[in-house]
């Protein structure tokens, strides 16, 4: 008869040693640490010379030919994103935040134009662009240098009327939408 089988002291295993751990907690941010260096390495190899370049499917093979016996690799979207923040760094590109967006950006006689419409919204585009011109002057010295002009065949600049109206009537557009949503609120 065959005797009753008993685990020696090294085949007892504390409780819930198996235990996995919830979703989104089993790697972290420490997962792709480890092999930032690498990436970071093969990402510069590239930029040396384009023939070196790797794409993120590349840089998960080299890993995985490095490191053979590891299943915690990160996988081709991590690798993806880590490039990309690479080349953000490089580029310098700004991370965008409130200051740096379009609207933050535009010229103060821009902002001007908005001011005058949101305060006379009911007003005709014709009427709006007629005081606008007023407000500007008819002085070409004194225009800033990013209105919008129109240059004619006999060397006149005027005042691109047609994009000025089309702010206009864009501001009065978000104006009206802006009064809607408050009524529905």
């Amino acid at each position: 008869m065959a005797r009753a089988y008993e685990p020696c002291e090294k085949e007892i295993f504390p409780p819930s040693w198996a235990r996995r751990q919830g979703h989104g907690k089993l790697y972290g941010k420490t997962y792709i640490e480890k092999y930032l260096d690498d990436i970071k390495q093969m990402f510069q190899y590239g930029e040396v010379s384009s023939s070196n370049k790797m794409n993120a499917s590349k840089m998960r093979e080299q890993l995985m030919l490095k490191y053979p016996n590891r299943f915690s690799l990160p996988g081709e979207i991590e690798i993806k994103k880590t490039i990309g923040a690479f080349a953000q760094k490089q580029q310098g590109a700004p991370k965008r935040t409130v200051t740096t967006r379009r609207r933050d950006l535009k010229p103060e006689w821009e902002k001007n134009l908005e001011e005058m419409v949101r305060q006379r919204w009911k007003e005709a585009p014709k009427v709006l662009y007629k005081d606008f011109v007023t407000l500007i002057g008819n002085d070409q010295a004194l225009w800033p240098s990013d209105l919008p002009t129109i240059t004619t065949e006999d060397k006149e600049t005027s005042l691109d009327m047609k994009k000025i109206k089309a702010i206009i009537s864009s501001v009065k557009q978000k104006v009206r939408k802006d009064g809607k949503r408050s009524l529905l609120n």
